[in-house]
């Protein structure tokens, strides 16, 4: 049996500090729900309904990023588009505390979803060619 220094030297340290990335970005995203679930509810005064279609529409756009993120990693590179979308996404949410609208708040969401998915296919392939 493989003692666990052995069994992750067996590996590239790249991918390595894609693992320990990727789950620190899928721990931060159990968050996303909960926590836009409160915003919406008690800092924008909407019902849990909108709080569930904010994530219903999140999650879609998340579907769209990816199919877009596949076919920019083809022009982009793996590098280039990781960084690009992980700048928007970083942008977006930093700007969200600032939001009091509704509507705005909606489309920043989305756009976060988006982004937030777009470099997943890039982020796989990398480790896949590694």
């Amino acid at each position: 049996m493989l003692s666990p220094s052995a069994f992750f030297q067996r590996y590239p340290q790249e991918a390595l500090f894609f693992l320990v990335a990727s789950f620190i970005n899928s721990a931060g995203s159990a968050f996303m729900w909960p926590l836009t679930t409160l915003y919406v509810h008690t800092i924008l005064h909407r019902s849990m309904t909108e709080a569930g279609f904010v994530l219903m529409v999140q999650s879609l756009a998340g579907i769209a990023g990816q199919f877009v993120g596949g076919s920019l990693f083809h022009r982009l590179g793996a590098k280039r588009l990781i960084v690009g979308a992980l700048l928007f996404q970083g942008l977006i949410q930093l700007s969200i505390p600032f939001i009091s609208s509704w509507p705005v708040y909606l489309v920043l969401m989305t756009c976060l979803g988006f982004t937030f998915n777009l470099s997943f296919p890039a982020i796989q392939a990398f480790i896949g060619f590694r």
